[in-house]
């Protein structure tokens, strides 16, 4: 969220299961905008991500693995009924996208990117890889931009808590 607050999205919006870490965040937040004071604002909501889940406009979701397969495919489902009514259009930026399956079954998603996000050198000894996988969906309502070439790479499911990007294939 504190990333994504350095672009000009109209409103940020961040759900926390956990009150203890909704609060932790929200502290962090609260740092941040003094820091920063012309940034959108950023709103934490302690709950259910599912229940609280917001569908109307034009959204970003940013998802690191949140959720295992029965919630995950929950989720894909609100917004797909979404997407048929108030929701204009939607990114989703999936981090580590071990139930990418199930948004590549949606017919209301498509593809948009695939790629592998390297470590800071810095950071390497805190990680068992050298990098992270992203894949980014939109919907095909309001699609605007067409996939970029490398958005089909394979997901490969490393173990139930880890995705990985099969390599790029030469042309």
């Amino acid at each position: 969220m504190i990333i994504g607050s350095e672009f000009p999205f109209q409103d940020i919006v961040g759900i926390e299961l956990s009150p203890e870490l909704a609060r932790i965040a929200q502290s962090n937040v609260a740092k941040i905008h003094r820091q920063f004071p012309g940034r959108p604002p950023i709103r934490i909501i302690a709950g259910n991500a599912l229940d609280n889940l917001l569908t109307n406009g034009k959204i970003v979701f940013y998802l690191y693995n949140p959720f295992g397969r029965e919630l995950m495919s929950q989720l894909v489902h609100k917004i797909e009924s979404a997407l048929l009514s108030t929701l204009e259009h939607v990114f989703i930026v999936y981090h580590n996208p071990v139930s990418g399956c199930l948004l590549d079954a949606s017919p209301a998603l498509r593809r948009w990117y695939a790629g592998s996000i390297a470590f800071n050198a810095a950071d390497l000894d805190l990680w068992e890889d050298e990098h992270d996988s992203v894949v980014i969906w939109q919907s095909v309502r309001g699609a605007r931009m067409g996939a970029r070439p490398e958005a089909n790479r394979e997901i490969v499911i490393v173990n139930p808590e880890r995705a990985d990007l099969a390599p790029l294939s030469d042309p």
